[in-house]
């Protein structure tokens, strides 16, 4: 598409366009080491984001605006020391993400997992998959990210309410929230705006982005 026809992006959507571009470079620079066509793909997507934030100048923070661009030039300059890097397994044991603390109470030493670590690990997928990767409970990451504040504790299944004689109620809450609002025009808008711009957003990155607009649109 012409630099001169593009149409105008909201600034939530070059925000969460930015992220997604943060995890596909942390992941490619984790396991396509020396994989040059893929690193190479990759410097193409952050080459795209950084025209569409000096395009869209004008509606980004100068501030948030110059991070961003100095952010995506330092991933392109660590993609281009990955093209040549060595995959040959390194001569020094890997970092160690998760300790065991002996509390001094009963039951079994508290384990520990490292918070900027388990932060970046839950943007990529979710307790089940983590709680091999840590070698821990899918239990254990789901509360090490609830009292860490990576993630929110959920509304309760119901909630029980006592009348004046003393019976109780139990009424149910929804875990999916309310429907959307947007019509049918207005969210085909959304999507090509989305998809227009940034091609390789998965439904996963859309479903996030309507969900930070606040709409909930169900799949059918």
């Amino acid at each position: 598409m012409d630099r001169h026809t593009e149409p105008p992006l909201p600034l939530a959507t070059i925000c969460l366009a930015f992220e997604h571009l943060k995890n596909d470079v942390r992941r490619a620079l984790n396991t396509q080491v020396g994989d040059v066509a893929r690193l190479d793909e990759q410097i193409a997507m952050c080459m795209n984001l950084e025209r569409h934030i000096e395009y869209h100048a004008t509606i980004i923070p100068a501030n948030d605006r110059h991070v961003m661009l100095l952010s995506i030039q330092n991933m392109m300059a660590d993609l281009e020391v990955a093209k040549t890097a060595s995959t040959d397994e390194p001569d020094i044991p890997p970092a160690v993400h998760t300790t065991t603390t002996h509390t001094g109470g009963r039951g079994r030493p508290r384990i520990e997992i490292d918070s900027d670590i388990l932060a970046t690990a839950y943007q990529l997928a979710g307790p089940a998959r983590l709680s091999e990767v840590f070698g821990v409970s899918a239990r254990t990451i789901r509360r090490r990210a609830l009292e860490q504040e990576i993630v929110q504790p959920g509304n309760p299944v119901y909630v029980t309410f006592m009348d004046d004689e003393g019976n109780a109620t139990r009424v149910y809450t929804s875990a999916t929230g309310s429907q959307s609002t947007l019509t049918d025009e207005e969210l085909d808008t959304i999507m090509l705006d989305i998809l227009t711009t940034f091609p390789s957003f998965g439904r996963r990155m859309i479903d996030g982005h309507l969900h930070y607009l606040g709409q909930h649109v169900p799949r059918r």
